[in-house]
């Protein structure tokens, strides 16, 4: 329902709420649907309503395209008929929470995003209907369309900015000029931007990600490095009688949570190293290139092999860097589910406390919202590298 309608229902219930009596927290969806083929979105959010049995929408760093899948209840078979969202269709999400972290909070917003319908799914007993979109990026040039081209003395950035440009997106370079690298010559050859751009991507270490209209590149180490604004305490060991206010948050003053419905965590220690070493053969006489780094926390370990072409000394040491941190960063992962809250997203750095070994920095790779039975979040997370 939109936030007009929304507030109106507040006022009514207002209205019957006896003296000194507050309305709980409750959350809700806001659901705008663009038919395919059509620019004008319609409000569906009542209508959808009625029949919702779950709305889950998933944010992730990098890797994958950010999706949601809507559940609804199909007794009637509309969904099936009438009601039938063509492919291509489009599903404008925005969350709403009411009175979450206290009663006099009010109304919170979280524009989720636009994304389009490309799978649909009936099952039965009894009948339900699943919607799954992903970003709304299908229908552009992004994607779809294979382009050649050729770039000579350019900077990652320029060739991501002329890619955002002809596509109608904007471009959002987040690793700064310190981590920008420069190519004497690049071909694009009957590939996508899409894939073509990732490629670069993962050649330079760095992450891409795609939001509607934004081309983002992350470089997840640079992002790391911040300071935790959120912290995880292991339940039973830490009391706070107030929470910290959005405008005061700081590293020294950061969200503290205690309260979670579940949590999880992983250590791995098999396919774990503690260096990398790249040796490379370059040109007719065959002369020898090597690169080395060592992780700064590992005292013992195995030593990763690496043979990929490298044309100096300091590439091969970056590209030994890059490997390394590749093959290790999953070493430490978490998963945590607790009540639904806007503060969390993908690339957001929570710092845990007295889980023991498992204390330290951690970064959201995937965040999971999912309204339904009450509002849910579903975290995961991998522990941040240290040094590299």
């Amino acid at each position: 329902m939109s936030l007009e309608t929304i507030k109106a229902k507040l006022n009514e219930w207002k209205k019957e709420l006896t003296p000194g009596t507050f309305l709980g927290r409750r959350a809700y969806a806001q659901i705008l649907y663009t038919p395919a083929g059509e620019t004008e979105s319609k409000d569906i959010s009542e209508d959808m309503m009625k029949y919702l049995l779950s709305i889950e929408v998933t944010d992730n760093l990098s890797g994958q395209v950010d999706d949601m899948t809507v559940t609804l209840e199909d007794r009637a078979q509309l969904w099936q008929d009438t009601w039938y969202p063509e492919p291509g269709s489009k599903l404008d999400i925005t969350l709403y929470t009411l009175n979450k972290n206290g009663v006099n909070e009010g109304i919170k917003e979280l524009p989720v995003g636009e994304f389009e319908v490309d799978e649909i799914e009936i099952n039965g007993m009894p009948t339900t209907v699943q919607i799954k979109a992903v970003n709304a990026i299908a229908d552009t040039s992004l994607r779809g369309i294979k382009q050649n081209q050729s770039w000579d003395n350019i900077s990652l950035y320029k060739i991501a900015n002329d890619i955002a440009w002809r596509n109608g997106m904007s471009l959002d370079y987040e690793p700064g000029a310190q981590n920008n690298p420069s190519y004497e010559h690049v071909e694009q050859s009957d590939a996508s931007d899409l894939e073509f751009l990732k490629k670069l991507c993962d050649d330079a270490g760095l992450d891409l990600k795609i939001s509607t209209k934004t081309i983002i590149i992350l470089d997840e180490y640079q992002l790391e490095n911040q300071e935790p604004l959120i912290v995880f305490w292991r339940p039973g060991t830490a009391s706070f009688s107030e929470q910290t206010s959005d405008d005061d948050v700081s590293p020294e003053n950061p969200l503290n949570f205690t309260d979670f419905l579940s949590y999880s965590m992983k250590a791995k220690t098999r396919d774990i190293y503690r260096a990398c070493h790249v040796k490379y053969k370059q040109g007719k006489n065959k002369e020898v290139i090597e690169g080395y780094f060592e992780a700064p926390n590992k005292q013992t370990g195995l030593t990763l092999e690496v043979n990929e072409q490298c044309d100096t000394v300091d590439a091969a040491n970056k590209l030994a860097k890059k490997k390394l941190r590749e093959q290790n960063r999953d070493e430490i992962t978490a998963s945590f589910s607790l009540y639904g809250d806007f503060h969390f997203m993908a690339g957001i750095v929570v710092g845990f406390m007295n889980f023991g070994a498992f204390d330290g920095k951690y970064i959201i790779t995937k965040a999971t919202h999912s309204l339904g039975n009450g509002y849910v979040l579903s975290l995961e997370m991998r522990r941040c590298l240290d040094g590299y």
